[in-house]
């Protein structure tokens, strides 16, 4: 995760809208927005059913892919949405994967980890991003993954980063791929080839992007690697197997891309965000077609990574652009069309704040938004299809929500996600200090109240 990149997309509101702006939408929007709205019971999870979340069924409808978008990596009131719609989504749709932006060995060495075992929290602790993972809000769902790995229908972990995200690659990444070399009768790599990687390797899991002659030597040997996998040096190796090392390599020329980019201060958006996520929305669609052709998989990632191309988005901060900007989910949806599904939160009033102490003020949302007429209405915890939006109505057209960074940005929003879910209040992620510590109560706060 780059925090510096982050920052430009998650701008505090407060610093950012000031005034009123005009809906130019017709009057019958409240009226088309309490129609259309899946009044929910809670956004919580509990163990009181999933009846009210049940229409979601027809509104997802056969996407195979649902991605959960969240505002800014700081929402304990979106974490905790976000795990109620995925014990829904595996309950009660048959939904058994569960991506995290985080990295593609990292979570696969999380999840064998997972399967030997080990609880879910200690496991993910070495895959994934500690924003999520020490937030006492992931208590909920850590304690799901636990219960149903006991299960003949567990909730499968991976990840689509082409980061190394955790200890899981520090620890265990270079030994592996060394590993998966000296299983080819001969090895793709001769001594000379396994120093070259090795030297490549080490500085990626250190969070550094190699030298240009480091850098070239290492994705030399690994691009041999990676094409002897589909020789018959390797053809013991299971087809699995290959598949996944030859995906996992072609990843880390990206990282390393990224690693460069990320201490330069001169280059726009497009060149900093577009190697990360044009190489995640691969990685994603080679997650649903060959690692799991079969399978309906849920993505927890950041909405700014979600949505489809953000062209036509207008942030109402200055300066700030998403002209050429290539996320991960429009890369997969281009290849997976409506397979895949994007849902993303926005909430009313509150408190953001992350776990490493980083907190601001969710003011009130914009006259006219979309969040604002969800607490004029008095809706309390809803989800807002928008792709079924019939031409001319409040769904179809274009106005004012705050899916990125809780900043309020104008745009014809179905071109970019399928449904928003709305949280009344926002509070902010707490640090979880142990595998046994829940959430804080939220006193009702995202209920509805009807």
């Amino acid at each position: 995760m780059n925090p510096l990149l982050f920052a430009s997309l998650a701008v505090p509101v407060a610093l950012v809208w000031a005034g009123t702006i005009e809906s130019a939408l017709g009057q019958d929007a409240n009226d088309w927005i309490r129609s259309q709205a899946i009044r929910l019971r809670t956004f919580e999870p509990d163990q009181q059913g999933f009846g009210d979340l049940a229409p979601l069924k027809a509104v997802i409808g056969n996407a195979r892919v649902v991605m959960l978008g969240e505002q800014a990596h700081a929402e304990g009131a979106t974490f905790l949405g976000k795990t109620r719609i995925i014990q829904f989504l595996h309950e009660e749709m048959d939904f058994d994967v569960l991506c995290f932006e985080s990295g593609l060995f990292d979570c696969e060495a999380a999840w064998r980890s997972i399967r030997s075992g080990t609880d879910a929290w200690t496991a993910m602790s070495t895959g994934i991003f500690p924003i999520w993972m020490q937030a006492a809000e992931l208590a909920p769902l850590t304690d799901a993954m636990d219960r149903w790995a006991k299960t003949d229908r567990p909730l499968e972990l991976c990840g689509y980063d082409c980061q190394l995200t955790g200890s899981a690659s520090r620890d265990h990444l270079l030994g592996e791929i060394v590993g998966l070399n000296a299983r080819g009768t001969p090895p793709a790599l001769d001594e000379t080839g396994v120093k070259a990687a090795s030297e490549y390797l080490s500085a990626l899991v250190k969070g550094s992007a190699p030298d240009a002659a480091a850098r070239t030597a290492g994705e030399t040997s690994l691009a041999t690697l990676s094409q002897a996998l589909s020789g018959e040096a390797y053809a013991k190796v299971p087809a699995a197997d290959r598949s996944f090392w030859k995906q996992m390599l072609k990843s880390l020329p990206a990282f390393t891309t990224m690693l460069g980019n990320s201490a330069r201060k001169d280059l726009p958006l497009p060149e900093q965000f577009n190697p990360r996520d044009e190489q995640g929305g691969d990685t994603l669609t080679w997650l649903v077609r060959e690692r799991y052709p079969n399978r309906k998989i849920i993505v927890w990632a950041a909405s700014m990574h979600c949505v489809r191309s953000p062209d036509g988005i207008t942030p109402l901060i200055p300066g700030l652009s998403y002209a050429g900007v290539h996320t991960m989910g429009h890369v997969a949806a281009a290849a997976l069309g409506d397979d895949v599904f994007v849902l993303s939160f926005v909430s009313g009033a509150g408190q953001a704040g992350n776990v490493f102490g980083r907190s601001w003020q969710v003011p009130e949302p914009p006259s006219e938004s979309l969040e604002a007429r969800c607490r004029d209405l008095e809706l309390g915890a809803c989800i807002i299809p928008l792709r079924s939006a019939a031409e001319g109505t409040f769904g179809a057209g274009e106005f004012l929500a705050r899916p990125l960074g809780n900043a309020p940005m104008r745009a014809t929003w179905r071109k970019h996600v399928d449904a928003f879910a709305y949280t009344p209040v926002m509070v902010p992620a707490t640090v979880r200090r142990s595998r046994s510590e829940t959430p804080p109560a939220n006193n009702g706060a995202n209920e509805s109240k009807q």
